[in-house]
């Protein structure tokens, strides 16, 4: 329990007095009492289920604390999950293993460098230089075996952790406040704290070992597993069997037995200990890996899929799947997109459920609704309607475009027709044929049939006002818009800042040079797709309600056909169909739906 309490309050063991266990688990009922008391808490409630994807080829997966992080076989690392600090946000290039731990990622690339990400408070994301054979991220430090077989470690070292011996290893395994290594001779030895005998590992050879949280598991050479360290929920009590590989998670281990199931053991349970989420309870079916995270656990099959269960609170149960023809990134917690099949399907916050049948394409607003064109031309939007803006009008439309409180839509005659909020004269559109609409914040903007573009609404910022020439397409941001040219060059017009008050200036209305398909622009940043199918984004990377760094102007490599900016999330829809989200999770916004 102690362990838990530590994630729940990242310095509570890393100051230098390491409180009792009977002290964490006072704390962690009270805490747990306080939380259940609190109907409106941050997370009142784990999401459970058991996803995956029989699309997506991986050749290994890595489970950490709320986010998870796999290695295509083609050398790219994609995430998901928990988002605050980067952790899901991995570099483009391709690496040769990924290891995922509490809030931060590290991978060993196929030069031997080692590149993580994410949270650096003790130093845990900043690995030295050379060539290393494979890395293991922790809680705060991190562990990789060089080339030559020795250990180097670095982030926190309150109990020694990150001081390793010399000799030569052949893997190691990182705990909370402890480090265990396999030896070339098969021998494991620990260092570290041993509060629960973490660092004491019993004598003779072994084939693999695994540590997490405060207790390690390992396979010996005849199949068994060996486990040591705490024990409190069964954790460090392995079946009888021939097992080809272990994995501890915090309060339980999985292993892949030699015909390919999968078994765990240990905890049931999500962090506070009321509810059953299911993290050692496995799917059937044979399996080539198995990686147990917090409270969450995902293995790859042997046809390549990801498949994960447990907890999926920060979308880290959820890895991505599906055919997708189109999407759209809400700004309140809400992400939609259209099934090659045309059926609408909808992820993030919120529990509305869209209508079935078949649409042509979908736009999420930023109030708490969406709206989608349905493939006869009609509208239908769902969800909040404070302002009327899900109360489309009749009739047929060629497009649709919903934003803060207010929706726009083109008709098959050209003319633009809008509804809801409307103080600002967002919603009163202009005479005449235009050929696209972007409803914007408090402004609307289209692209009339002979390229022209056309804006009205509020208009303090210059949003509204936009420049002379022909433009293919156009989007209206926050207090921002940007338009393609039909040479391909992006050109934008209003606010680099964050709304109208504060220094911040984030650069969303200031393009970069070059060809692009198309923009979307979100609240404080853009995002193009480029001629070459490449994403590109300017603006902020910070959450829209605070400083943190979430990463939705750091799009992912690879070649897109669509993109769309939200506030703190963006989303793109790849060539081959899959769609890929990157920046705040903390809603659940980038875990995509299951196959």
């Amino acid at each position: 329990m102690s362990r838990i309490f530590a994630f729940l309050q990242p310095e509570w063991r890393r100051g230098g007095t390491h409180h009792s266990k009977q002290a964490a688990l006072l704390a962690l009922l009270f805490l747990g009492a306080a939380l259940a008391a609190c109907g409106d808490s941050d997370r009142p409630l784990p999401k459970i289920g058991v996803t995956g994807t029989d699309r997506v080829e991986f050749a290994s997966v890595s489970a950490g604390f709320n986010h998870t992080c796999a290695l295509r076989r083609d050398g790219a690392v994609e995430c998901w999950g928990k988002n605050e600090y980067g952790e899901s946000i991995p570099p483009s290039g391709e690496f040769a293993s990924v290891s995922a731990g509490a809030e931060y990622t590290c991978g060993v690339r196929h030069d031997g460098t080692v590149q993580c990400w994410g949270s650096d408070d003790d130093g845990q994301t900043n690995p030295p230089s050379g060539e290393f054979a494979s890395v293991s991220a922790g809680y705060g430090h991190s562990c990789g075996v060089r080339i030559d077989g020795s250990v180097e470690c670095w982030g926190s070292n309150g109990y020694g952790e990150s001081r390793p011996p010399s000799g030569e290893f052949a893997s190691v395994g990182v705990g909370s406040e402890f480090t265990c290594g396999l030896r070339r001779d098969g021998t494991v030895q620990c260092w570290g704290i041993d509060e629960y005998g973490e660092s004491t590992p019993p004598s003779g050879e072994f084939a693999s070992v695994s540590s997490w949280g405060t207790h390690s598991c390992g396979v010996r050479r005849d199949g068994s597993v060996e486990c040591w360290g705490e024990d409190e929920h069964g954790e460090s009590t392995p079946p009888s069997g021939k097992f080809a590989s272990v994995s501890a998670g915090s309060d339980h281990t999985c292993g892949v037995r030699r015909d390919g199931t999968v078994q765990c053991w240990g905890s049931n349970l999500e962090v506070r200990g009321l509810y059953i989420i299911g993290q050692a309870t496995p799917p059937s079916g044979e399996f080539a890996s198995v990686s147990a995270g917090g409270f969450h656990t995902c293995g790859v099959r042997r046809d390549g899929a990801v498949e994960c269960w447990g907890d999926d609170g920060d979308g880290e149960s959820t890895p991505p799947s599906g055919e997708f023809a189109s999407v759209s990134a809400g700004s309140s917690g809400r992400t939609c997109g259209v099934n090659t099949n045309g059926a609408v399907e909808c992820w993030g916050f919120g529990d509305d459920t869209p209508p079935s049948g078949e649409f042509a394409s979908v736009s999420g607003g930023f109030g708490g609704y969406t709206c989608g064109l349905r493939r006869d031309g009609a509208v239908e939007c769902w969800g909040d309607n404070e302002h009327g803006e899900a109360m489309p009008p009749s009739g047929e439309f060629a497009s649709v475009s919903a934003r803060s409180s207010h929706t726009c839509g083109v008709r098959i005659d050209g003319a633009v027709e809008c509804w809801g909020y409307d103080d600002d004269g967002q919603a009163t559109p202009p005479d005449g044929k235009f050929t696209s609409v972007s409803a914007g914040g408090s402004h609307t903007c289209g692209v009339r049939i002979d390229g022209a573009v056309d804006c009205w609404g509020d208009d303090e910022e210059g949003q509204a006002t936009p420049p002379s020439g022909e433009f293919m397409s156009v989007s209206a941001g926050a207090i921002h818009t940007c338009g393609v040219r039909r040479n391909g060059a992006v050109e934008c017009w209003g606010s680099d800042k964050y709304y109208d008050w504060g220094d911040k200036t984030f650069g969303q209305a200031t393009p970069p040079a070059g060809e692009f398909v198309s923009v979307s622009a979100g609240d404080f940043h853009t995002c193009g797709v480029r001629r070459n199918g490449t994403v590109e984004c300017w603006g902020s990377n910070e959450a829209k309600l605070d400083d943190k760094t979430v990463g939705q102007a750091n799009p992912p490599s690879g070649e897109f056909t669509a993109v769309s900016a939200g506030s703190d999330h963006t989303c793109g829809v790849k060539t081959d169909g899959f769609v890929v989200c990157w920046g705040g999770q903390a809603r659940g916004l980038t875990a995509l739906p299951e196959d």
